[in-house]
């Protein structure tokens, strides 16, 4: 079973950015179930108390940015050491960070020094561990962790916090990333035996042996062509001879030749698959340009059209956008494309008077005009690139199935050669080198045979393993879609949901292209131009959606896998800023949705969040408390039992500070908050108790 770890309480000493609730340097607090919130302005230190957090439960290790995510032998990279010490004054001499985390039932409170991240102490289930050295005692950080966790490695556990648990500042996308997404549903789905490390150990030798593999065939071609070549020197039969010498520089140029076919064709199958990518991008540009022109044409004949009665205005603009027409129902094209461009140099569509001589006059109706142009000029480009494109992409896959087919009959002429000179050399007999020179071959052939052999094993190790984990990916992925299509619902008014497939690839870049299949999400998102849900098309790349999508696409793929792989165990979700691109009417709906998440069904789910002090409400939100629209919504149908239904299901007043880290209080404060303390001071206060609530609360204390 898999537990994520879950921070219950945080004690920061003598760092110079937090002067604690005393004043003395100390500052700690309990992280609670539900809620916790990070509150400040801009440049107090919310990033780096949640920057703490991540580096108080790794360490100096990280996940590579921007890494080739599961090819290698998956060592974790380098933090900045110095991170913490270049904040302060003091380089954090003496300041040190400790956390108390929770793993299911097990406990380890840690404590590192903030200078260089340095362990200081280590508590795992109230035993205290102590290492020889600094190494030491992270190598018995990490035991203790994989154990905790139910994680096969370290490297896992890093990969979980980065990819899932933490959705910070300099986060890596997990939705849109189909390699991180292997890594993670492998950590969290893949087989455990008795040696967690077994998968990572079978890919790393599949792949050595794979290299290894293709240097020993070179190595035996080398062998076979001295032997060859001994033979014919020294053979009794003129004729014989004579051939076997041709068959060998056949088998030479034939070898030259199949190597450079093969590296053609890898050249070709490249190119190729870039022009098609390059392809696919320019129709995507092109039916985002066609979006937009349709959207100003509509705009532009609005407003030329907008003193036309309106059966007229609907049949005229219905018709330019159609291209077809509205009364008789002719879609004549040059029709059609005259009445367009009647309308757009602003004559009547009706009697062709010029747009000045008109009674009543738009200037919106012109003034648009230019974007239309330049508009339909970069479609027109567009459409010519995808032409180019286009035909590009049908040479190179031309050229990529020739290169195909004259390797595979070069491939068929080597053998039918080195069949035929290994039947002449037996017939010529062997001269006084070639004992020896066989005993090499036979001794070359039986090595690659174990190699293959070894290879073989270890790629039946690698597809298990990934067959396992693929069914209990494909036994649980309608629940994550569910839960998905739940959480993205309180971000976005778009329907989006999540799609799931076996995606085929190759394990590794080698001749063999050992292809397995690998379980892969990818999303469905409707727009303006497709309403429908079964129409909307794939969304595989961050370059197919806004960037407020791609965030929220990405946070709430992670509350899913949180929910479905935590169920009832407890969970941790930190998050900077989740109100940061949303717009004012779906932070409240935002917030609701994130404490739906930590409270549904009794769950022991806990958010750690950055906050901003502003006008969003989404502190009010993350407590619960109905909007200031949906309280007055109430208030107007008198539907009182409503609201105080809604107003009791928020954390009360009386607990919502045990659930905040008020850095305006607990932070040294900068220029902004020391020259405007008392205004952001009222605006804690209205965050932390807004004035429609309290209004509410007084209108039904005097209904009674």
């Amino acid at each position: 079973m898999i537990n994520f770890p879950v921070i219950r309480s945080v004690q920061i000493q003598n760092y110079g950015l937090y002067r604690g609730e005393r004043n003395d340097g100390n500052l700690s607090r309990e992280m609670l179930s539900g809620v916790n919130l990070i509150v400040g302005v801009n440049g107090i230190g919310k990033t780096t108390f949640l920057t703490m957090l991540l580096r108080t439960l790794t360490g100096l290790k990280d996940i590579e940015s921007g890494g080739d995510l599961g090819r290698g032998a998956r060592k974790p990279s380098s933090a900045d050491k110095q991170y913490f010490a270049r904040r302060v004054r003091d380089n954090a001499a003496d300041a040190t960070v400790r956390a108390e985390v929770l793993f299911g039932t097990q406990v380890i409170v840690i404590e590192r020094h903030l200078k260089n991240l340095s362990i200081k102490s280590l508590k795992v289930n109230g035993i205290e561990l102590r290492g020889d050295s600094a190494d030491h005692f992270e190598t018995l950080y990490e035991r203790a962790v994989i154990e905790a966790s139910g994680l096969p490695t370290f490297y896992d556990f890093l990969l979980i916090l980065r990819f899932v648990c933490f959705f910070l500042e300099d986060r890596q996308p997990l939705i849109w990333d189909k390699n991180a997404q292997y890594e993670v549903l492998r950590a969290l789905f893949g087989e455990r035996t008795v040696d967690p490390t077994a998968y990572f150990t079978a890919y790393n030798k599949m792949t050595s042996l794979d290299s290894e593999l293709r240097n020993h065939r070179a190595a035996l071609t080398r062998m076979q062509a001295r032997l060859d070549k001994a033979t014919a020197a020294k053979a009794a039969e003129p004729v014989l001879s004579q051939r076997l010498q041709e068959l060998v520089g056949l088998s030479g140029e034939l070898a030259e030749s199949l190597d450079t076919l093969e590296q053609q064709s890898s050249e070709a199958r490249k190119a190729a698959y870039d022009a098609r990518q390059k392809l696919e991008a320019a129709k995507f540009d092109l039916q985002m340009r066609r979006t937009e022109l349709a959207g100003l044409q509509k705009a532009f004949l609005a407003g030329l059209f907008q003193t036309a009665e309106d059966d007229v205005a609907h049949r005229v603009l219905q018709t330019l956008m159609h291209g077809k027409c509205t009364v008789c129902g002719s879609s004549e094209p040059e029709t059609i494309a005259t009445l367009r461009q009647n309308a757009e140099k602003g004559l009547c569509p009706v009697c062709q008077t010029p747009h000045d001589l008109h009674e009543h006059s738009s200037e919106s109706a012109t003034s648009i005009t230019s974007d239309i142009h330049a508009i339909e000029l970069r479609i027109g480009r567009l459409t010519g690139e995808i032409s180019a494109l286009e035909h590009e992409t049908q040479v190179l896959a031309r050229s990529f199935h020739d290169l195909s087919r004259r390797a595979s009959d070069a491939r068929l002429q080597l053998h039918t050669i080195n069949s035929e000179r290994a039947e002449l050399s037996r017939q010529l007999g062997e001269d006084k080198d070639t004992p020896q020179i066989n005993d090499e071959l036979r001794r070359l052939r039986e090595l690659g045979e174990e190699m293959a052999s070894e290879r073989k094993t270890q790629e039946l190790i690698v597809k298990e393993f990934l067959e396992q984990m693929e069914q209990k990916v494909n036994a649980r992925w309608e629940s994550i879609a569910e839960r998905f299509r739940t959480y993205i619902s309180g971000f976005m008014a778009e329907t989006c949901s999540l799609t799931y497939k076996v995606d085929e690839r190759t394990l590794f870049e080698g001749q063999t292209d050992v292809r397995v299949g690998f379980p892969l999400f990818s999303v469905r998102l409707t727009s303006g131009v497709f309403e429908n849900e079964n129409e909307a098309p794939s969304r595989n790349s961050i370059t197919e959606v806004s960037e407020s999508q791609k965030e929220f696409i990405d946070l709430a793929f992670r509350m899913s896998i949180i929910a479905e792989i935590a169920n009832d165990a407890p969970s941790m979700f930190v998050v900077e800023t989740p109100e940061a691109s949303l717009d004012s009417v779906f932070v409240p709906r935002a917030g609701a949705m994130i404490r739906r998440f930590l409270y549904q069904d009794g769950k022991s789910r806990s958010l750690i969040a950055s906050v901003n002090l502003n006008r969003e409400a989404m502190i009010p939100a993350l407590f619960g408390v109905p909007s200031e629209f949906e309280v007055n919504q109430f208030s107007e149908r008198k539907d009182w039992q409503a609201l105080k239904l809604a107003l009791s299901q928020s954390t009360p007043f009386s607990e919502r500070e045990k659930h905040i880290v008020n850095l305006l209080a607990l932070g040294v404060g900068n220029a902004a908050l020391k020259k405007h303390t008392q205004e952001y001071g009222h605006e804690y206060q209205h965050a932390l108790k807004p004035s429609w609530e309290q209004s509410a609360l007084d209108s039904l204390a005097r209904l009674g």
